[in-house]
């Protein structure tokens, strides 16, 4: 499954909304591991990211996509005044050495 990290933003609110889950090596695993967020890898800029909270869809857009050292937690220490969308997977999929980060800006609630 994934994760709300607590201490970050909710998608109603201003700042960063930081939702990390696993990723796997290969998709027969995808149900054992519950990595739902397999496919992360395959999001580029542009495409977009609907988060259901609380019954409210959330429409994302995404802006950005790196691979960072497993320690390296600027991404979700910045907290600010934006609204933002950080989902965050192990890299490569399958083990634990780095981490995927995709980077959302909201377009709109519907």
């Amino acid at each position: 499954g994934v994760a709300h990290a607590q201490g970050t933003a909710l998608p109603d609110q201003t700042g960063t909304v930081y939702i990390f889950g696993h990723s796997t090596d290969y998709p027969w695993n995808i149900s054992r591991y519950h990595a739902f967020f397999y496919p992360l890898k395959y999001l580029e800029e542009g495409k977009e990211i609907i988060v259901i909270y609380q019954g409210q869809h959330y429409l994302y857009s995404v802006v950005e996509k790196k691979v960072v050292e497993a320690n390296e937690l600027d991404y979700l220490t910045s907290q600010n005044e934006e609204k933002r969308l950080v989902l965050q997977t192990c890299w490569p999929p399958g083990t634990t050495w780095k981490r995927l980060i995709v980077i959302a800006k909201p377009i709109k609630e519907t």
